[in-house]
């Protein structure tokens, strides 16, 4: 056999070994890029990728890791991951690390990582198994940093809660009405200007329809339905009529949105409850007639000129003294005609120009025969018709006697007056008058008042924090301060006010005017509405704790870490009945101080049977004094010795059936009032559901474990399949 090769076909195969040569170089280059494009990405990628052997220790983190934690790689390689869990997600951190080694599938999940200035971050984690030849060798997870995601969710939730709270305070509600599907949503604020509950309403544009007055219905339905149709604004105001025939004023403010054909989709309204300004209004309209009929038929003479003199307006009571008629003081015009002596509206403009206004002076004007008569002239600078001018009262002797008797009216409308007004030097500060409201309620007499200023009987201000206060009515900044303070009454006791505070004129003199309401009893409301929405916070945390634990142990203690913050009480446990042994065991305690009555102790039930017999009943069983007991039994005196006299039992029933009770102790005998008892029963009440549900878990489990460990011991075959998914659910061993 001939092995030796012609030139051709040596040529022939050196030419293929070195195509295999090249395609080789290709492949491994082509593997070198891609091992590069794949380390690019996995330093580079915005999440942070890392690997965990099966022992939980970090064997690979990318360099997102460094730029999330702010540790670098190498002081956690090689560490158990654990280290940088928050304590609290520890155990569901463990728990889903264990389900993936183990082959299970788990869906991303949500952990606080201690990042390295020692806050934490909030990260999702997606992990799985890292399989070679059939075999899970590490736990692959990618991590992304959601911290500002969980920020501006909470910040939505907030919004939302401030938007709601905005609409209650201002009374606007927002709407929206489909108009293909004929669906109408209201916000909160809609419902509660209704007087609705959503439930009770039928949440379509008819059912709103017959909420409108049955006078505006019309009127309302037709401005909506032009609006649709004329694609024009609607902005209307009307009535509503409530169950109880209440009547309200709603302003409706609407918007609607079209296709790009024209049709009507939706349409976005504001409705604005106007009742008070309505009244307000009404109100209005009712005083200004009430200052015009006072104006026009008034026993004084009242007059407005302008700046110069002119006389713009003037009541028919400026005309009797003088013996005028409306035609004759037309006719003169000017004011300056109607004085009797130049001289006397030379000194009384002039203290105008030097006070700015005047009060009371007097002056001679002449009547139409020409002869004098006296008058008490008073001008003040207004606005008429929207220019300055000057408003005179005028009146001569007879009217200022009766002047006089309105004044000495008024006086006593504002001594009799409940609420506390003083009237204070401006300068020196000292009261000048107190009505006896105020001095009823501050214990002084006025001799003892008119020595004192509001420093003394305001503790929470000094001087110069008071002068800061009053200084914007004296430079004339401002007309009205309102604000609350301490009031200190003589024998020493403190109560809270709301004081109105203006600058005034008394006797011809500059003062301050104070008008004082007693707010103790609306501060106490508002304490009372605080108190409880602390309350509500709480037993909201005890309830996410209790849902969240995973034993009976960490139901109670979620339960009772949480109790003393809703009730002061010394002691608080949980007791369990086991009604096989008739026995009750302590099984769990939180306390201050010492105890004789340790977690874990049992004791006969026989002994609490008069207690047991009440909690049966869903009752709580309210020992407020044990003191009083004449024999009291071994358990009631070890609480006494443990310094405890008052007991409140509250039941715990597990399925319908008394399983135990919330033991709450203090020192202070008749503690338990009905407020903390009822506080007692909603975190018992809590307490019982969760240990329901657990116990209900707890026999799923033992059932699950009975079928599984009969299925395994079992000889013959036999399986189970879903038939709708043609799917193989569980095979037997025996198979």
């Amino acid at each position: 056999m001939n092995t030796q090769q012609t030139p051709t076909n040596y040529e022939q195969e050196r030419k293929a070994f070195l195509s295999i040569l090249e395609d080789e170089k290709i492949a491994k280059e082509a593997l070198q890029k891609s091992v590069i494009h794949f380390r690019s990405i996995f330093e580079n990628i915005r999440d942070a990728i890392y690997t965990l052997s099966p022992e939980g220790k970090l064997l690979s983190i990318n360099q997102a890791f460094e730029t999330l934690t702010g540790w670098t790689v190498e002081e956690w390689i090689d560490k158990p991951f654990t280290g940088l869990v928050h304590p609290e997600d520890l155990p569901k951190a463990i728990d889903n690390f264990q389900k993936v080694i183990s082959g299970e599938k788990v869906k991303p999940y949500e952990l606080r990582i201690r990042i390295k200035s020692g806050e934490y971050k909030i990260g999702e984690f997606t992990p799985s198994p890292l399989i070679v030849d059939g075999k899970i060798i590490a736990v692959l997870g990618i991590a992304r940093d959601i911290t500002e995601r969980k920020r501006a969710e909470e910040a939505l939730r907030e919004s939302e809660r401030r938007l709601k709270e905005a609409e209650r305070l201002a009374h606007i509600g927002h709407w929206e009405l489909d108009l293909e599907k004929n669906v109408l949503n209201w916000s909160d604020e809609v419902y509660r200007m209704f007087g609705l509950q959503p439930q009770e309403f039928g949440a379509t544009y008819e059912a709103f329809l017959e909420r409108v007055h049955p006078e505006d219905r019309k009127f309302v339905n037709n401005a909506y339905t032009d609006s649709v149709q004329n694609q024009t604004g609607y902005n209307i105001e009307h009535r509503i009529l409530l169950e109880d025939s209440t009547i309200k004023f709603v302003n409706e403010i609407c918007k609607t949105i079209y296709s790009d054909v024209g049709k009507p989709l939706r349409s976005l309204g504001a409705v604005i409850d106007i009742t008070e300004r309505k009244r307000a209004e009404e109100s209005l309209r009712k005083s200004e007639k009430q200052f015009r009929n006072l104006f026009e038929n008034a026993p004084i003479g009242i007059g407005i000129a302008d700046l110069q003199g002119n006389l713009l307006a003037f009541n028919d009571a400026m005309l009797i003294p003088g013996q005028y008629t409306r035609a004759d003081i037309e006719q003169i015009g000017n004011v300056a005609a109607l004085y009797y002596e130049p001289q006397d509206r030379n000194e009384v403009m002039a203290l105008l120009q030097q006070q700015g206004f005047v009060m009371g002076c007097e002056a001679r004007f002449k009547r139409k025969d020409g002869s004098p008569y006296h008058t008490l002239l008073s001008l003040t600078r207004t606005v008429f018709n929207g220019q300055p001018a000057l408003q005179a009262i005028v009146e001569d002797i007879t009217e200022r006697k009766r002047a006089e008797e309105r004044h000495k009216s008024l006086s006593n409308i504002l001594e009799e007056s409940l609420n506390e007004i003083y009237v204070f030097d401006t300068t020196t500060l000292k009261f000048i008058e107190v009505n006896r409201g105020a001095r009823a309620n501050i214990g002084y007499s006025i001799d003892e008042l008119r020595k004192m200023t509001p420093l003394d009987l305001k503790p929470e201000f000094t001087p110069q924090s008071f002068n800061e206060l009053v200084s914007p009515l004296r430079t004339g900044e401002r007309e009205l301060i309102v604000f609350n303070t301490i009031h200190r009454r003589k024998n020493g006791s403190n109560y809270q006010v709301e004081v109105y505070l203006q600058y005034s004129t008394y006797e011809s003199k500059t003062v301050f005017i104070a008008i004082i309401l007693d707010i103790t009893e609306r501060k106490q409301t508002e304490e009372k509405i605080q108190l409880q929405n602390q309350r509500l916070e709480v037993l909201r945390e005890i309830d996410t704790a209790i849902l969240s634990a995973d034993s009976i142990k960490d139901i109670v203690g979620a339960a009772l870490d949480h109790i003393r913050e809703l009730i002061d009480c010394r002691r608080a446990h949980l007791t369990l009945f086991d009604w096989e042994t008739d026995e009750a065991l302590v099984f769990e305690m939180r306390m201050t101080g010492e105890t004789s009555v340790p977690s874990g102790q049992r004791f006969p039930l026989e002994s609490h049977r008069h207690n047991i017999k009440i909690l049966s009943q869903n009752q709580p069983a309210l020992m407020n004094d044990l003191s009083a007991w004449k024999d009291p039994p071994p358990m009631v005196q070890s609480l006494m010795m443990d310094g405890l006299l008052s007991v409140c039992l509250l039941p715990i029933f597990s399925q319908q059936k008394l399983t135990g009770c919330l033991s709450l102790l203090s020192e202070i005998p008749g503690f338990f009032d009905e407020d903390k008892i009822n506080l007692g029963h909603e975190v018992a009440n809590q307490v019982a559901i969760a240990l329901t549900q657990n116990r209900l878990v707890e026999s799923l489990r033992e059932s699950e474990e009975k079928f599984r460990q009969l299925a395994e011991n079992i000889h013959q075959v036999f399986w189970m399949t879903d038939p709708q998914k043609n799917q193989m659910l569980y095979i037997s061993p025996a198979y």
